[in-house]
């Protein structure tokens, strides 16, 4: 065989990389010295100055002990030009196959064309690890073979691709956008990973804009822990984590977060906002010392910060964990707040969020794109509207009810203690339970006699109406028409979607009571009747609603034991959809345990005759 140039110089190259010197460097020194981008928008050398949020990540494609990253990032923050630079690292430093999916063909192709191979061209180490002469068709559009790693770009919805190309490193880029696959086939995310799983030292790297809670990529982030990025305040130098607002922000609430605020005089006498004087005033605000952070502050902040790790899911619920906390399953939420483009100044996000609120089409691009979050009507949630109330005189004359939620899982039994009395009604205690003896200590506790319980007996309905039976007297029948003496203590209580309940007099009524054989199958048969209260839900959430808001007479109000983190949350739970007239969840997740205690509360004092209805 004779050897021709060709040959000659791919045995040098080859020789070239196999005894070339180790890498030493971090992936995110190797991208600042080594590549260059070569596109319509953006041209030059690979820099942080501006996103050093980005170097952590990007040294984790070095990082052995990292199986899979989720990146959950919002617009103009320089996600997707990490991801090049981490893969470019891997190729020359690190090379495997590597399989990139995009939510289709025609976008993975453009991709492919437009960013990632100019760069490949315009950067030194990989320009010199394009093939050549008879093996320059290794090197096309959607594959690419480099030296001793190889890159395939698929779309999710070409399962026949997914399934048939091992890899180490996958990339899935805009999950929540994937084909979610049939009956025949697996999803696109389980097709791409099941290529690694027989992969030393595999990686999995997903990101994307959140769309819901159910979405793909907020269920990942939810499998690891969950890290945020914090910056010190330029005025008392504590670490904080810019966020939107209570009212906007998924997260739990823990005390380091700075706002963002703009003057209160930027509304006019016309209720309209002067969007001048908002954009010239928006301004984050450090929960430490309540200093104004203002937009060219956050250049420093970002140089100067750091990645914390802050929660993990348990239940669908994000739980506080130790900064120390390790795991191989890593989530980093990151919102356009740090990003330094002019587009993402505070300023700028502040008129988007207001000319999102009244446009047709509402917050949730918003949310989804600018604070990387979930949409779950943010734009509906409600700020505390209970009066928190220290000290309520409780006379005699005022009737207290305990109100229980039966769930399967631990605390079994969420509960309300409320008064009612004088036209007024009052929050006394709220919480959580485990076993049926707490409820009679509770009753002990407050005075609260049989009669006065209610308790949802949709979960465990046997044992629920046993445990009513247990803690009630036989009377003789009180009502006409009933040939059985009645059980009266513990009342079963049901809601359900829109009966057409009607009075004696014909009108509709939005409850009624029921009758219930507690002893159907027993020697008891027949022995006394219980009542159940089954009302009309959604009716009952627009009353409830109605008296927290101070309508209708009556004074709502809360202890200030009851006014806690976890009651204001379950009370933020349920949002209307103006189009149905129904009552929904805002997300699958969210807890609205204590809110069914209070809408529970609502309906019992009126079939008592408690609360008048009008």
């Amino acid at each position: 065989m004779t050897l021709t140039k060709q040959h000659i110089r791919e045995i040098d190259n080859w020789f070239s990389q196999a005894f070339a010197a180790r890498n030493t460097k971090r992936p995110s020194e190797w991208c600042c010295e080594n590549l260059v981008f070569d596109e319509s928008d953006n041209h030059g050398q690979f820099r942080l100055a501006g996103r050093e949020y980005c170097a952590e990540p990007l040294d984790d494609f070095a990082n052995v002990d990292i199986a899979d990253e989720v990146l959950i990032w919002g617009s103009q923050t320089g996600k997707t030009g990490l991801l090049m630079g981490g893969m470019a690292f891997a190729a020359c430093c690190d090379p495997c196959g590597v399989l990139w999916v995009m939510p289709s063909m025609t976008l993975a192709q453009k991709f492919a064309r437009q960013r990632w191979l100019p760069m490949l061209r315009a950067s030194d180490p990989t320009r010199a690890m394009i093939p050549t002469g008879d093996r320059r068709h290794d090197f096309a559009s959607m594959t690419q073979i480099l030296g001793a790693a190889s890159f395939n770009f698929v779309g999710s919805n070409s399962p026949s691709n997914l399934s048939s190309m091992p890899c180490r490193r996958v990339v899935l880029d805009e999950v929540d956008k994937f084909d979610r696959g049939g009956r025949e086939e697996a999803d696109a995310l389980n097709l791409a990973e099941q290529r690694t799983k027989d992969m030393l030292y595999p990686q999995r790297w997903k990101t994307s804009t959140p769309t819901l809670e159910g979405g793909i990529i907020w269920q990942e982030a939810q499998k690891g822990i969950l890290k945020r990025y914090f910056g010190p305040c330029p005025h008392c130098k504590k670490m904080v984590v810019p966020a939107w607002s209570r009212s906007y922000t998924v997260f739990p609430i823990a005390g380091d977060e700075a706002f963002v605020e703009w003057d209160k005089e930027a509304k006019l006498p016309s209720g309209r906002w002067d969007l001048e004087r908002v954009e010239k005033s928006a301004r984050l605000v450090c929960p430490h010392c309540q200093g104004h952070i203002l937009n060219h502050h956050r250049t420093a902040m970002t140089r100067n910060g750091k990645w914390k790790t802050c929660y993990q899911a348990e239940n669908g619920k994000w739980i506080q964990i130790p900064e120390h906390t390790k795991s191989a399953f890593i989530a980093r939420h990151l919102p356009s707040l740090w990003s330094n483009a002019t587009e993402t100044s505070l300023g700028k996000l502040a008129l988007k969020f207001l000319q999102a609120k009244h446009s047709v089409l509402g917050v949730q691009g918003f949310v989804n794109g600018e604070l990387a979050e979930p949409y779950r009507s943010q734009d509906k949630g409600r700020d505390r509207i209970e009066l928190v109330r220290s000290e309520v005189e409780i006379t005699n004359e005022w009737k207290t009810l305990l109100t229980l939620d039966h769930q399967q899982a631990s605390p079994h039994f969420w509960y309300c203690v409320r008064a009612w009395g004088q036209g007024k009604c009052h929050g006394v205690e709220a919480g959580a339970l485990n076993k049926w003896e707490d409820i009679e200590s509770l009753q002990m506790k407050f005075g609260i006699p049989n009669m006065l319980v209610g308790i949802d007996q949709q979960y465990s309905t046997h044992e629920v109406i046993r445990q009513c039976v247990k803690h009630a007297e036989i009377v003789e029948p009180v009502n006409e028409g009933l040939e059985a003496p009645e059980y009266l203590g513990w009342c079963p209580m049901a809601g359900t979607p829109k009966r057409d309940w009607k009075s004696e007099q014909g009108s509709i009524v939005p409850f009624r009571f029921s009758l219930v054989e507690p002893n159907a199958s027993n020697s008891l048969s027949g022995l006394a009747i219980l009542k159940r209260l089954d009302f009309w839900a959604d009716y009952f959430e627009d009353l409830m609603e109605g008296l927290r808001d101070g309508n209708g007479g009556w004074g709502w109000t809360v202890g200030t034991a009851m006014d806690s983190d976890d009651y204001r949350h379950h009370m933020n739970s349920m949002v209307r959809n103006e189009t149905s007239g129904h009552w929904e969840k805002r997300s699958h997740g969210w807890p609205n345990h204590l809110r069914d205690c209070e809408k529970m509360q609502t309906a019992f004092a009126v079939s008592l005759g408690i609360l008048e209805l009008k």
